[in-house]
């Protein structure tokens, strides 16, 4: 199905189907940074590294292994929505605007062809019409 072929409000839901681009999982990436990643300059000798907060240093590491965890919770929750619901719903507006299509080709074929027997009985009476004035002609002549 392209964009071209929807109507404007058919085209606002068929972008919203669309799903984003690595936005759920760049999100959760960036909270599931690996630990090198959020301590590189934090382990360096001075401040944790220097062993002077211990219990700040714990403190840390259990921010870095929860933010770690709601990362990957947060891309498996990405997952199972894209595969329960964004995924089901794309098909359906897909197979809707087939139907929609369908209908209008349909409904154009329909009254194309009441046209064309519409025009097939007019060529009947026109024609039916010249026979007659010509016989009438014909019938004043003589």
């Amino acid at each position: 199905m392209s964009l071209g072929s929807c109507s404007s409000r058919e085209k606002h839901c068929c972008r919203s189907v669309q799903p984003s681009p690595n936005k759920p999982s760049r999100y959760a990436n960036n909270l599931a940074r690996s630990e090198t990643g959020l301590t590189k300059g934090a382990l360096s000798g001075i401040g944790f590294g220097a062993d002077d907060g211990a219990s700040l240093l714990n403190t840390f590491r259990g921010l870095q292994h929860e933010s770690i965890s709601q990362g990957e919770a947060h891309k498996a929750l990405a997952t199972d929505l894209e595969a329960l619901v964004v995924d089901p719903f794309k098909d359906w507006a897909d197979k809707h605007a087939e139907r929609i299509e369908d209908a209008k080709r349909g409904i154009f074929d329909g009254r194309f062809r009441a046209y064309e027997l519409t025009w097939v009985d007019v060529a009947k009476l026109q024609n039916q019409y010249h026979m007659k004035m010509r016989k009438a002609d014909e019938a004043e002549d003589e």
